[in-house]
């Protein structure tokens, strides 16, 4: 630091000799203000204080130093005194902040603030100013009169300002001249002024006097003091803050500068002297040795002012404080003025700050009664027997947590509790904390884990207590990294710490109930599903616990609870069922408790209302859980005696709608009951209802139907299939979407009848197909068909493989060129990612095949190139989906899966190694990899066609792939042309080499996918546009007429293209191409010119000035004389006026270009 402040004050130092004698010059002027603009960021780095020791303090810099601030402070005195017309005048002059340089006030009166510590009597150096009184002044009064223009300024320049005048007024020499001045003068302008900035100044000044002053000055201007300055503790935020500050710093004025002997005191902290043989001095007294009645009765025997109250009354108000630096300031200062209290009066203020942890407070409250027993402790101001009444309160601030809206408040109150458990573990003897070890240890734990905030407060405690059970073991478990990822704390954490301590310890019960009383009933879904999940972990360490206590609790949850609740349920039922607790009889009653949950919230009539949709999910979780641990469904309510009487007839005026259903419920079985929920879950309009159902769909059938009769289930798969089958004007969107997603879910036993195979395999095939209808059009249905084929593969036999693979693979492949569009957006594109997975699994299951060969050379050519030219295409994620099934095709897992007459499968595999691809997604690394690919037949189309779409991308997106085209199309015109010119090749077979050329077979897959695409502007305004790009870099420029008409048929595209429509870019886009076309001669040019001159008579003025300008730039570039005319034309038309007159040109062009209409 030195040797970067030094030489600058020097720098400084000589400028600021030229400029006081006259002699700077203004670009000098400019490089010293960026000196001082240095010196300023390495204040706001570094601090100030460290800064300002480096900056020379010799007395000759006092007056100059003064002199050279003057100069520079008219600017910045006229500034702050305008009104707002002439700052809005000055403004307009042009004098700007940096040339006003308020980096160079700030640092000089830092200089200042060091230059008058110096011990000299500074009342010696007499103004330079003119006294309007008799006292002579001297410069003294020079320095403050300029200090107290900053205090009201709004920059930083202030700070620096209050700091000179507390250094300044505080010297022995001036305070009983200068400083009562200065306080009569600041409490005039705390109760006057309405000045926000000048009042903050004052008070940063007034902080830093009673901070450097002596006591036995100030004692007497005190009061004054506090009267006024406590009445802006409703102003702003660093108001308060000053206020709290100057409130705290008022009261060490009033008491005497001593420590309490009635403090704890833990004895010598410092490692090194413990680990020392030599014993303390001999005047030392033992650790926390108690006080002599004469120092206690000494350390009472002394007034406390009566202000005392009124201080400590602001400073505990300053904890509830809304802001916090306004509470950890309040905080500080109840433990510096608690250190001079006798034990009495220091105990009233403990308590005090004790009775603002209630929860009628608020958090902020909490927060700053944490903070502030933080410092008592840190101080040893908490005596040992007030441990008892603040640890309970301590465990409850770490588990403070109050929602609030769509979110919680609590995190800031649960940090700073942390904040006092590490304050006891360096404050206190182990003897002391080791009572409340029991009560502060798990509730530490709780909050490392499942809030991860109190490691560092833990740790503390193990190494300095020694009394935290496995305390090592479990800071080798919970560090900062294996916590800082919340579900690892909550999954995995939390269990390998409830072995290592076991179940009997003092962690096990209190972490499972913290997670069953509060995380699984708390407002963030996650942390719910997350609570369940370490409860379903936690089970193996005491299941008989958990039985006995943990399940009941969550199955008779409040309503409020429920959902975290029923999660719990599936959670902790998996859990017990992997230690086949539900198999011992005694558990009849516990396996009943948790198969009536679903009935009795079907009862219930749960679903509806706020939440009623997390119940169904939950509720579809607990359904999958219940069938996977293959609990027994009786068919009737174990309560025989309800279920007779709910189910008896009554009298028909009696009989209400809810008391039908009621004896209906009552009567059904249980399997029954849980087909009909999962049924009604299954239609359900919210697509994580329908996966979560769909999977319970599929658990719950394998075990509870799959011995029904054949004629059941024909009924049950009819009822999903001929949905979809049938007429789907009539269907709701989301039936459609659930049946379609469950017909893929069903169990293998479903599966083993042929006609039933061919019910639903047609089924999905047509709800994975494109409607007809437009309004019956519904994407998520065709994305849900399509992986319900995925899942189906997994659950047919071989023989079904071989018969409805062939209709199935033609469907993915039909779905992999859904490019439906809505007002969502490129919709078709969720059908293609299913159908990309189910294709890849349909096709390496037919390959798997060994009795035939389904795969044929037609098929694995289709599946391929719409393969690439998803790789091709603009969606990211469809790229890397895409890239990841190629991978799997070329590698499959087993060799045994080889896809069979792969097209170039040695040319895919050189090009894609196998993980060769770090990200597929990025499409500067994927799309050069593909454009090989253009030379092959079999792909050329799907690629091209990818990557021509890839051009209404991003801009980054077409850059990429027009990067990667022109590249590949100029190396292949390279290397023909080289060919061409060939002298041993004879010239008729270098014309037959050329006539089969491969720019050739690319400027035709151009038409024929133009031709195919005719009228979708998803295709055809992006190939126009790389059309145009190719076009402008002249690599088609070989394939002139006549041997080629690829140009005039681009021409009769575009024509038909333009000829209906009015969109204004697709028009633009056309006349480009056009345009570019004009090289290639007739009969294209010709065509071309009579399609850009009727554009010319377009309705729409900005299409005609955009074609005006196409054919000026075109004829312009083609150098022909003769075409001055036509430039001349073009050039003085105004194709923006009147049709007439535009029409009248557009005739006159023709004439000159000698074409017809």
């Amino acid at each position: 630091m030195e040797g970067l402040v030094v030489p600058l004050m020097r720098r400084v130092r000589a400028h600021r000799d030229r400029s006081v004698a006259g002699s700077s010059e203004p670009e000098e002027d400019a490089f010293v203000l960026a000196i001082f603009r240095l010196l300023y960021t390495l204040c706001k780095v570094r601090g100030y204080k460290t800064v300002v020791r480096f900056f020379p303090h010799e007395i000759i810099d006092l007056e100059p130093t003064f002199s050279y601030i003057v100069s520079h402070s008219s600017l910045m005195t006229s500034r702050w005194q305008l009104d707002d017309a002439a700052t809005n005048s000055w403004d307009s002059a042009g004098v700007s902040d940096d040339e006003l340089g308020w980096e160079r006030r700030y640092v000089l009166f830092l200089w200042l603030s060091i230059i008058c510590l110096i011990p000299f009597n500074l009342a010696s150096f007499p103004s330079r100013q003119s006294s309007s009184t008799s006292e002579p002044r001297t410069l003294i009064d020079d320095l403050v009169e300029e200090a107290k223009k900053d205090l009201k300024a709004a920059a930083k320049t202030r700070d620096a300002a209050a700091e000179l005048l507390s250094r300044l007024l505080t010297r022995p020499d001036l305070q009983s001249q200068y400083l009562e001045r200065f306080l009569a003068w600041a409490t005039e302008v705390l109760t006057s002024s309405d000045d926000t900035f000048l009042r903050t100044g004052v008070l940063t000044a007034l902080a830093g006097i009673f901070k450097r002053g002596k006591r036995d000055v100030l004692l007497e201007l005190t009061p004054l003091v506090l009267q006024h300055s406590a009445t802006l503790m409703e102003g702003t935020l660093i108001q308060r803050k000053l206020c709290i500050k100057l409130t705290q710093r008022l009261g060490l004025a009033f008491l005497k500068p001593k420590v309490a002997i009635w403090r704890y005191r833990r004895g010598n902290r410092s490692l090194l002297s413990n680990l020392s043989d030599k014993p303390s001095g001999a005047g030392s007294a033992p650790a926390n040795a108690p006080a002599s009645a004469a120092d206690l009765e000494e350390d009472e025997d002394y007034d406390i002012p009566p202000e005392m109250e009124e201080i400590i009354g602001l400073l505990l108000d300053g904890l509830r404080d809304k802001d916090t630096i306004v509470r950890w300031s309040s905080a500080k200062g109840i433990g510096r003025i608690t250190e001079r209290l006798p034990k009495e009066l220091g105990d009233e203020v403990v308590q005090g700050v004790i009775d603002l942890f209630s929860f009628t407070e608020s958090d902020g409250a909490w927060h700053g009664g944490c903070l502030a027993f933080g410092e008592l402790a840190r101080r040893g101001l908490l005596l040992t027997h007030r441990l008892a009444d603040i640890v309970p309160l301590v465990t409850k601030a770490l588990l403070y947590d109050v929602k609030k809206g769509s979110h919680s408040i609590g995190a800031h109150v649960r940090d700073a509790a942390c904040y006092v458990a590490w304050a006891f573990a360096r404050a206190y003897e182990p003897s002391v904390m080791a009572p409340h070890v029991v009560e502060l240890a798990p509730t530490l734990i709780i909050t490392a884990l499942f809030d991860r905030a109190a490691s560092a407060a833990f740790q503390e405690n193990v190494g300095r207590q020694g009394s935290f059970p496995f305390g090592i073991d479990i800071i080798k478990l919970a560090d900062y990294f294996t916590l800082s990822s919340r579900k690892n704390a909550y999954v995995t954490i939390s269990v390998e710490l409830a072995k290592v301590t076991g179940k009997d310890g003092i962690y096990f019960r209190p972490m499972v109930d913290h997670l069953l009383r509060v995380k699984v009933s708390h407002w963030d879904r996650t942390l719910r599903k997350l609570a369940a999940k370490a409860l379903r972990g936690l089970v193996p360490i005491d299941p008989l616990y958990f039985a006995q206590t943990v399940l009941p609790y969550l199955v008779h949850a409040n309503l409020n609870e429920r959902h975290g609740s029923l999660t719990g349920v599936a959670e902790v039922t998996l859990g017990l069922a992997e230690l086949q607790i539900f198999d011992d009889s005694a558990n009849t009653q516990l396996t009943e408790s948790v198969v009536s949950v679903v009935p009795d919230i079907e009862k219930a009539r749960l679903y509806r209302g706020k939440g009623g949709e997390l119940i169904r999910h939950a509720v579809c979780k607990l359904i999958r859980a219940i069938s996977v641990s293959r609990l027994p469904l009786p068919p009737q309510p174990l309560n025989t005696q309800a279920t007779q009487a709910e189910a008896a007839p009554q009298p028909a005026g009696r009989q209400s709608i809810q008391d039908i259903r009621n004896r209906r419920a009552a009567v059904k079985s249980r399997a029954l009951i849980y087909t009909e929920s999962l049924n009604d879950h299954i239609k359900h309009p919210n697509e994580d209802i329908q996966r979560a159902a769909a999977l319970a769909f599929t658990a719950f059938h394998q075990v509870y139907t799959y011995k029904t009769s054949d004629e059941w289930k024909d009924k049950f798969v009819d009822t999903y299939a001929s949905v979809l089958l049938g007429d789907l004007s009539g269907v709701i969107a989301s039936v459609r979407r659930g049946y379609a997603l469950t017909l893929g879910h069903l169990p293998a036993s479903f599966l083993l009848n042929q006609q039933r195979v061919d019910r639903v395999v047609a089924a999905l095939v047509k709800a994975s197909t494109v409607e007809a209808v437009s309004e019956q059009r519904d994407p998520e249905s065709r994305r849900n068909a399509v992986h319900a084929l995925a899942k189906l593969v997994d659950s047919l036999s071989e023989d079904e493989i071989v018969r409805k693979g062939k209709e199935v693979f033609d469907a993915l492949l039909a779905a992999l060129d859904d490019y439906s569009v809505d007002n969502r957006g490129d919709v078709g594109s969720w059908v293609r990612e299913a159908a990309l997975k189910a294709a890849e699994k349909w096709a390496l299951r037919m390959a798997a095949v060994t009795t035939t060969q389904l795969i044929t050379a037609e098929m694995s050519q289709g599946l391929f190139s719409r393969v690439l030219r998803q790789l091709a295409e603009k969606i990211d994620r469809l790229r890397a989906h895409a890239g990841d099934t190629l991978e799997r095709l070329l590698y499959p897992a087993e060799e045994g899966l080889r896809m069979p007459l792969v097209p170039h499968r040695e040319q895919l595999k050189q090009a894609f190694p196998r993980g060769g691809v770090a990200n597929w997604a990025v499409s500067s690394v994927t799309f050069p990899l593909l454009v090989p690919f253009l030379r092959y037949d079999a792909y050329r189309d799907d690629v091209l066609t990818g990557l021509v779409t890839s051009a209404s991308g991003s801009q980054s997106l077409v850059h990429d792939a027009s990067d990667a085209l022109m590249c590949f199309l100029r190396d292949v015109r390279n290397s023909e042309e080289a060919g061409l010119t060939d002298g041993q090749q004879p010239e008729a077979d270098a014309a037959q080499r050329f006539e089969a050329s491969l720019l050739r077979k690319i400027s035709s897959s151009l038409v024929q996918i133009f031709k195919r695409h005719l009228y979708t502007d998803r295709i055809t305004v992006p190939l126009m546009k790389t059309l145009h790009t190719i076009l402008a870099d002249g690599v088609f420029s070989c394939l002139r007429p006549p041997r080629f008409s690829w140009s005039k048929n681009m021409v009769i595209l575009c024509r038909a293209e333009v000829s209906k429509t009015n969109d204004i870019p697709k028009l633009v886009c056309a006349a480009r191409v056009l345009c570019g076309i004009l090289a290639f001669g007739d009969p294209a040019r010709t065509e071309s010119l009579k399609l850009l001159t009727t554009l010319l008579a377009h309705k729409y003025p900005r299409v005609r000035q955009q074609v005006a300008e196409q054919l000026h730039a075109t004829f312009s570039a083609s150098g022909q004389p003769d075409l001055q005319p036509v430039l001349a034309l073009l050039a003085d038309t105004h194709w923006d006026q009147a049709m007439n007159d535009v029409v009248v040109a557009r005739d006159a062009l023709r004439g000159l270009l000698a074409i017809g209409s």
